[in-house]
C-alpha cells in the first residue's frame, strides 16, 4: 500500500459510534504512515480537537447525539476553522455529497469507497489543510503587517505632532528669551552655544558666533571688543578651574561707553548631570550715567554750598563773641549757639559729601606719615565722651601704650570719629561702646565693638554702600545720611586695607579695620584705583 509523504507526519481523527467501522479506518491510516486518533462519538471528537493538533476528520454522517451535520458547524466554528472535514455515509451518489458539501464539509465518500480512494482523499484533505494553514499564517502576517504599518504611520504622526509641539515650544523659548532686557546665552558642555536670545547676539553675534565656556581662545577674541580683555578673560578661566563657580563682574564696551553686568553659573538637569553653563548679561549703562551724574550733582552741589556755610559759620562766629562782651542777650546767645551747631553739622555734611565725590572720581589721595594709632584712638575716645555721656551709653578704651602705623593721621581720625560715632548712636542707654587697637608683626587691627541694635543678616552686605540705611535705623528714626560707613570703607581701601563687620541683630555689632604697619606707594596707588571703580 502507498504511505502518505509528509514533511510532519499527519494526523486523521476518525469519528464513528460504530466499533469495527472506526477500526477498519485507523488500521488503513496507520498503515499509510498516519498518525491516527480515534473518537465514538461527536462530543469527544470536540474534546479532541480542542486539545490535539488534527489535519484531517473522517467523520461518520450519521451518529447519535452530536451527529455528522452538527459536528461540522461546531468545526467551523473553532478559531482556526478547523481540520478538512471527510464525511462517511453508508449512501453515495450526488444528493449525499450536496448535503455534506451544504452541511460544511470538505468532502464525501461512501463507507464502500476502497482504500486506494480513502488515501487518496486523505491526501487532498492533507495538502488542502496545509494550504489553508499557509493562507491563514499569510492573512495573519499580513494583519501582522497591516498592523504594524499602522502602528508606525501613527507613530510617524505622532512625532510629528510631536516635532511641530517642541519647535512651537522652542519658538516662545526664544521669542521670550528674546523679549527679555537681557543678554542671555547657554552653552553647552562641548563649548557649543546651546541657547542664545536676540539681545546678545546683538551684541557679542558678530564676534561670538560659536560660544566661548571653555575655550580660552574664544573668550580672548571676544574680550577684544571690552574696555579690560584681561579680566573678561579671567572669569572664563576661572570657569574652567571651578565647573560649579557662580559669580558676577561688570565690564565696559570698548569705545562705545556701554556698560554690563555679567551673571554666570553653571546649568543642572532634573538629575543633576552638568548640561553647559548660563551667562546672563545685562547692560547698566543708564545706571551708572544716573551714578555719574548724581556724583557730579553732589561733588558741585557740595562746593557750591561750602562757600556760603563758611560765610555764615563766620558771621556766627563773630556773634559769639559779641555774645561774650555783653552785646547780645541770654536768649540772643542762645539762638546763636543752636545756629552754630546747627551750621557745624551741614559743613561736616558738606565735607562728607565732598570727600565721598572725590572717592568716587578716583581723587581720594592720602598722606601717610608714621604716627600712633593708639594716641588715635585715644583722642576718638576723648572727642566721644560727651556723646556717649548725653546718650547714656558707657565708652571704653582697650588699647596697649603705642601702636606704630603708617597713616594718613587726619583719615585715620575721620575713620574712627565715623565708627565710634556711629556706635554710640546705634546704641541704647545701658550699653557700652569699647574701642580697642594692637599690632601683630606687619598688621594693624582697630575694632569698634558695640551693644547696640545690630544689623539685620540679609542688609550687611549693603553696609558700605552709599547711602546705606539699615531698617533698624529708619525705624528708630535714628538721624544719619548713610555716608559715614561708606566714606570709612574708602578711606580704609586707600591705606591699602581691608574692613568687616560682624554683626547680630539685638546683640551688637563690631566693625574692625585691618592695617598693614607701612602703606607702600604701588599699594597706595592700586588702593585709589580700586576705590574710584566701587559702587
Amino acid at each position: 500500500m502507498e504511505s502518505i509523504d509528509s514533511a510532519t507526519p499527519p494526523v486523521v481523527l476518525v469519528v464513528d459510534d460504530d466499533a469495527p467501522s472506526r477500526r477498519v479506518v485507523s488500521v488503513v491510516l496507520t498503515r499509510a504512515g498516519v498518525g491516527v486518533l480515534t473518537a465514538d462519538g461527536g462530543e469527544s471528537a470536540l474534546d479532541v480537537l480542542r486539545s490535539e493538533r488534527v489535519d484531517v476528520v473522517v467523520a461518520d454522517w450519521h451518529m447519535p447525539g452530536l451527529d455528522g451535520p452538527e459536528l461540522v458547524k461546531a468545526v467551523r466554528r473553532l478559531p482556526d476553522g478547523g481540520p478538512y472535514f471527510i464525511t462517511l455515509t453508508g449512501m453515495s451518489g450526488d444528493q449525499a455529497l450536496v448535503e455534506a458539501l451544504e452541511a460544511g464539509a470538505d468532502d464525501h465518500m461512501a463507507k464502500s469507497a476502497t482504500r486506494e480512494e480513502l488515501l487518496a482523499r486523505i491526501r487532498v484533505g492533507i495538502r488542502m489543510r496545509e494550504v489553508r494553514q499557509d493562507a491563514a499564517e499569510a492573512r495573519a502576517a499580513r494583519d501582522r503587517s497591516d498592523t504594524l504599518a499602522g502602528m508606525l504611520g501613527r507613530a510617524h504622526a505622532h512625532l510629528e505632532q510631536r516635532h511641530r509641539d517642541l519647535e512651537r515650544q522652542r519658538g516662545i523659548l526664544q521669542a521670550v528669551l528674546d523679549a527679555a532686557p537681557l543678554g542671555v546665552r547657554l552653552i553647552g558642555t562641548d563649548a557649543a552655544v546651546q541657547v542664545s536670545n536676540r539681545l546678545f547676539n546683538e551684541v557679542f553675534g558678530e564676534v561670538d558666533r560659536h560660544g566661548f565656556a571653555g575655550r580660552l581662545d574664544r573668550a580672548a577674541a571676544l574680550a577684544e571688543i571690552v574696555d579690560d580683555p584681561g579680566s573678561f578673560v579671567a572669569l572664563v578661566a576661572r570657569t574652567l578651574d571651578e565647573p560649579e563657580l557662580t559669580c558676577t563682574d561688570e565690564y565696559r564696551l570698548r569705545g562705545s561707553g556701554r556698560s554690563f553686568t555679567r551673571f554666570t553659573t553653571p546649568v543642572h538637569d532634573a538629575q543633576g548631570s552638568p548640561i553647559g553653563r548660563l551667562f546672563v548679561h545685562n547692560e547698566t549703562t543708564k545706571e551708572r550715567q544716573a551714578e555719574r551724574l548724581k556724583d557730579e550733582f553732589i561733588a558741585v552741589a557740595s562746593h557750591e554750598l561750602r562757600t556760603p556755610l563758611t560765610s555764615v559759620v563766620g558771621y556766627l562766629d563773630l556773634l559769639g563773641d559779641e555774645a561774650g562782651e555783653g552785646a547780645l542777650t541770654e536768649d540772643q546767645a542762645h539762638l546763636v549757639g543752636v545756629a552754630r551747631r546747627n551750621a557745624d553739622r551741614l559743613v561736616a555734611l558738606v565735607g562728607d559729601l565732598i570727600l565721598y565725590a572725590k572717592a568716587e572720581a578716583g581723587q581720594l589721595t592720602i598722606a601717610p606719615v608714621m604716627c600712633d594709632a593708639a594716641a588715635i584712638c585715644r583722642e576718638a575716645h576723648l572727642a566721644a565722651g560727651p556723646s556717649a555721656d548725653a546718650a547714656g551709653v558707657a565708652l571704653d578704651l582697650s588699647v596697649p601704650e603705642a601702636v606704630p602705623l603708617e597713616a594718613d593721621p587726619e583719615r585715620l581720625r575721620q575713620m574712627l570719629d565715623n565708627l565710634v560715632g556711629n556706635a554710640v548712636k546705634f546704641t541704647p542707654a545701658g550699653g557700652r561702646v569699647v574701642i580697642t587697637a594692637s599690632s601683630a608683626g606687619e598688621a594693624v587691627r582697630i575694632s569698634v565693638q558695640d551693644t547696640g541694635i545690630g544689623i539685620p543678616a540679609d542688609e550687611q552686605a549693603h553696609l558700605f554702600e552709599r547711602f546705606f540705611r539699615g531698617s533698624l535705623a529708619t525705624e528708630g528714626q535714628i538721624p544719619g545720611t548713610g555716608l559715614g560707613l561708606a566714606i570709612t570703607e574708602r578711606l580704609v581701601a586707600a591705606h591699602g586695607g581691608t574692613i568687616a563687620c560682624h554683626s547680630a541683630e539685638g546683640e551688637g555689632t563690631t566693625i574692625t579695620i585691618d592695617l598693614g604697619i607701612r602703606v607702600g606707594e604701588a599699594k597706595r596707588e592700586r588702593a585709589v584705583r580700586d576705590s574710584a571703580r566701587a559702587a
